[in-house]
């Protein structure tokens, strides 16, 4: 089992790609996908718990695949990311 981070420049580009992977829908065999969307940082809170830096929106369209026993498709390796905290993963 692996997963794999993408991000697109669009939810158009992303769901073109996806589709042409065969990666449609939100599940398949041995494959599932998770939209992510627009990504936000965290807000900036101080000891007070005041709200002191605004979230703002990170580049990109970002969808999460998990795969069992397969290999990421070819059309998508160029839109791999690779973050070292992940914002979101498979439970």
């Amino acid at each position: 089992m692996s997963d794999h981070f993408l991000k697109f420049d669009d939810a158009a580009t992303g769901d073109a790609a996806l589709t042409a992977a065969g990666m449609a829908g939100a599940t398949g065999p041995g494959w599932a996908v998770e939209r992510l969307g627009t990504l936000m940082t965290a807000a900036v809170i101080d000891a007070d718990g005041e709200i002191v830096g605004t979230p703002t929106a990170l580049a990109g369209y970002h969808v999460n695949i998990r795969l069992i026993d397969t290999a990421l498709p070819s059309n998508l390796t160029a839109v791999e990311i690779f973050p070292v905290t992940p914002n979101r993963r498979f439970a």
